[in-house]
């Protein structure tokens, strides 16, 4: 029976500090290719930060991103990475939906004034693009204001394979939906699922993600791996707790909270 060796990386990136963030991430991987792994993912938006917000206004930012990616991508080694980065139709080949924010109409704010970006998974290695998975449900309560800034996806799941095994790419608030992202995944073929986060602290939160997480694996019969970021932007904490079920829902691996690993 085909198995992957996985690596998340729980790691601290920084809004904006994009070339320490890819270093950091280049780090991560070295770790993972001593360690054996197939397949290295990074948190949701581990690339720009988490929360970029109007940052992902300025075309500059964006072009920068795209640039620092596309020397990540040229470099990469054998070792299969699934990199959180903010990415624009200009650039990438993109399913993505019409804006359901109206402040992204045409007569709305700047963002509407560029080309449409997604809360994405680059997925690559040995020197290519592999594959590219974006959001598909983006939260819009709390502290959270994604429809203000990103289309979601609008196309096929994205489920490459990966050694053998069938993977699906989701981001974040894709996993919490019944009969939602997972399902799709798991439908066209994904036999495990791995979920990008930026998800905050919150008391009691922990105890929910992992009751979400397990029944979505019972839901699509799938293992589910789960990273998390950790550190801090403005008033959001993220507390890390990374953690991976079986296709029954028990937990069989969980890093530790607040600290990188």
């Amino acid at each position: 029976m085909a198995a992957v060796r996985l690596a998340l990386a729980q790691m601290n990136s920084v809004v904006g500090a994009l070339d320490a963030n890819a270093a950091a991430i280049s780090r991560w991987a070295g770790a993972a290719s001593d360690a054996g792994a197939h397949l290295l993912v990074t948190p949701e938006l581990a690339l720009s930060g988490y929360p970029p917000e109007d940052l992902l206004l300025k075309q500059g930012f964006l072009d920068a991103c795209s640039n620092v990616l596309d020397y990540a991508v040229a470099n990469s080694g054998p070792l299969t990475m699934a990199v959180g980065a903010p990415l624009t139709l200009a650039t990438y080949e993109l399913d993505l939906s019409a804006p359901s924010d109206a402040r992204r109409s045409e007569h709305g704010s700047p963002a509407a004034l560029g080309s449409p970006v997604a809360n994405a998974l680059a997925i690559f290695g040995s020197g290519q693009l592999l594959g590219v998975a974006q959001k598909r449900l983006l939260p819009n309560y709390d502290v959270f204001d994604e429809q203000r800034y990103f289309h979601s996806a609008s196309g096929p799941a994205t489920v490459l394979d990966i050694s053998g095994v069938m993977v699906g790419f989701l981001i974040c608030e894709d996993i919490w939906a019944a009969n939602g992202p997972a399902q799709h995944a798991a439908a066209a073929g994904a036999r495990l699922i791995v979920v990008a986060n930026a998800s905050p602290f919150a008391r009691g939160r922990q105890d929910d993600r992992e009751a979400v997480v397990a029944q979505r694996a019972r839901e699509t019969n799938c293992a589910i791996a789960y990273v998390n970021m950790v550190g801090g932007q403005d008033e959001l904490v993220f507390d890390g707790q990374s953690f991976v079920v079986n296709s029954s829902g028990a937990v069989v691996a969980r890093a530790a909270a607040f600290s990188e690993a």
